[in-house]
């Protein structure tokens, strides 16, 4: 069992790293998200949690999301593939640059 799984694993891996997209994976959404959320924010273990608990809240979903952190500059900036209402969107916004640690907020 044990090698059936490392093959599984690294053709999975394999599959992703050469085409970006999962084999036989389950659940996957074929409709995209329309939106962009981007957050950059300064370097803080809880801006996470609560960009999470502010799209949970507003009743949005993700599909994917990405969070990157620049050398240096003590900052992070967070991305991700949302759905919902529009009329969700300018409080989201709001939600979230009210964290002390968020310098900017953009949905497109």
């Amino acid at each position: 069992q044990m090698c059936i799984r490392d093959r599984y694993q690294r053709r999975v891996h394999g599959e992703f790293a050469k085409t970006g997209v999962l084999p036989n994976c389950v659940n996957m959404s074929k409709k995209q998200s329309q939106h962009t959320l981007t957050v950059k924010y300064h370097s803080n273990s809880d801006v996470m949690v609560f960009i999470f608990s502010s799209l949970a809240a507003n009743n949005i979903t993700f599909q994917a999301f990405s969070n990157r952190f620049f050398d240096g500059e003590g900052t992070g900036l967070f991305t991700a593939s949302i759905s919902g209402e529009a009329a969700s969107f300018e409080s989201l916004r709001a939600a979230i640059s009210a964290n002390k640690s968020v310098v900017g907020v953009q949905i497109a």
